[in-house]
């Protein structure tokens, strides 16, 4: 699985121009983002985002995303702001959806390649 989410990482990070703008993510981005983040959490009605412009480097293909999150554990306690990454896209019926790459978990050899790649792309999170 590490193998798999560093090697979707590298193909990102190639594919990426070095010209950039930001833009506001739009209600529907929002919605594809949160619904995909709320998937994999344990306490999804808890979760709180920090959402960031979105950074478009190739608007053809699809664009890289990163944000924070805070949500419940299985203890009732709120664990602290865990960095994201989303792939926005468009799908063959022209809908917004996101694919989010990696775990959402604080702590974690992931969460520092997240905040990692995100630096590198322009979030500072």
């Amino acid at each position: 699985m590490k193998k798999l989410f560093f090697s979707v990482i590298c193909i990102f990070s190639l594919s990426f121009n070095v010209f950039a703008k930001e833009i506001a993510l739009t209600q529907e981005e929002v919605q594809a983002i949160e619904m995909k983040i709320k998937n994999k959490l344990k306490d999804p009605d808890s979760a709180k985002f920090r959402h960031n412009n979105l950074i478009v480097k190739d608007g053809k293909s699809g664009n890289l995303y990163c944000g924070l999150v805070n949500a419940k554990n299985s203890y009732g306690g709120y664990t602290g702001y865990s960095p994201f990454m989303a792939y926005l896209f468009l799908n063959k019926y022209g809908k917004k959806v996101a694919l989010i790459i990696g775990n959402i978990d604080s702590k974690s050899t992931s969460e520092e390649v997240t905040i990692k790649m995100c630096n590198e792309y322009g979030y500072f999170l």
